[in-house]
């Protein structure tokens, strides 16, 4: 059995990375690889306050962690830490999320680019994401390092279009544009349960005004749902307040509702995984990409409000259903063909 090194945001507090995370890992333990995560974090800072009203979000979430991730290497305090004793594996990989996002990975940008270990180590990328739409690089000496860290990878994908367009114009180098991994599993009973409709309306909004609020509460009064919201750690008026909603929660939550509202990559995705009907709103203009790919690639443009609130449109959208005949066959097509590269990927690897 073949032993893969996965690095990516893995301890993460943000219900997406901790999915895609455990969905890479079991998409490679399907395969037959042995999967090892590679224990290098990054700092996210919060304040004493935010420490303490986020603790039980972090005990869920290392609870999740301890029942559903594979084993860790050893704790990595720094790159050179990590290359002095490099883990032992057979294949290098990074993972998806914004793992080639140098404004988070800021001084363990190197971890993330795989340089590190023996030249020999296979290398691989699957669903690599820079992140920003207008992704560059500080300067030419960056590009060129990170040119020449990905010119020794064995094969590499990018999770959005922008990504590709990335390789392609300024790394020199073709990649295709596979799925995030979170959409290579059908659904997450293991996680879930069983899924029983609550028929309410799910708001999953991470960045929002108090616009997006009252148009909120008005669709749940003309839709006559209640309206529930997820990953909030202020409550807003007129909603009843939950925290902290652990990831089993969101995602049945999301799997259980009629509607749901999001500016999310991850909130879209486990919509279309568990066939809810969706509306996106967005949040930060220049992340948009990879929300853009997945929506234009299954036909869904149409679930994206851009511009200002007009609450009769809305409503009528709100009112208009996903048609998943379509959509689902679809997502199979290139879930089959994401699965075939990153298993091609994996078996050719010398």
């Amino acid at each position: 059995m073949k032993k893969v090194a996965l690095i990516t945001f893995h301890l993460s507090l943000n219900y997406g990375a901790n999915l895609q995370t455990y969905a890479t890992s079991r998409v490679l333990r399907d395969m037959g690889y042995d999967v090892e995560l590679i224990d290098i974090r990054i700092e996210e800072k919060s304040s004493w306050l935010q420490n303490l009203l986020l603790y039980p979000k972090k005990l869920s979430f290392a609870g999740f962690r301890t029942k559903f991730y594979p084993p860790l290497t050893r704790h990595y305090k720094s790159v050179e830490d990590l290359r002095s004793a490099p883990p032992h594996a057979d294949i290098f990989m990074v993972g998806s999320d914004q793992t080639w996002n140098y404004k988070i990975t800021r001084d363990i940008e190197d971890a993330f680019l795989l340089d590190f270990g023996p030249a020999q180590t296979q290398r691989i990328g699957y669903s690599v994401s820079f992140g920003d739409d207008d992704w560059r690089p500080r300067d030419n000496t960056h590009l060129e390092r990170i040119r020449k860290c990905t010119s020794v990878f064995f094969r590499i994908s990018a999770r959005e279009m922008g990504g590709v367009e990335i390789f392609r114009d300024l790394l020199g180098r073709n990649v295709p544009n596979t799925l995030d991994p979170t959409l290579l599993n059908d659904k997450y009973p293991e996680i879930t349960g069983a899924i029983n409709p609550k028929h309410n309306i799910v708001s999953y909004k991470l960045v929002s005004d108090d616009g997006y609020y009252s148009l909120l509460n008005k669709i749940g009064i003309e839709l006559g749902r209640d309206v529930r919201l997820l990953g909030k750690l202020k409550p807003e008026k007129n909603f009843r307040y939950e925290y902290p909603q652990n990831i089993r929660e969101w995602i049945r939550a999301i799997a259980q509702s009629d509607l749901v509202i999001t500016d999310s990559f991850h909130g879209v995705a486990f919509s279309i995984l568990y066939e809810r009907n969706f509306l996106v709103f967005p949040g930060n203009p220049n992340r948009m990409g990879r929300i853009n790919t997945l929506l234009g690639n299954l036909g869904l443009t149409d679930r994206l409000w851009e511009g200002e609130y007009k609450e009769e449109e809305i409503l009528q959208l709100c009112n208009n259903p996903v048609n998943y005949q379509i959509v689902t066959s679809r997502l199979r097509k290139l879930r089959a063909e994401s699965l075939d590269f990153l298993r091609m990927a994996l078996n050719d690897a010398p």
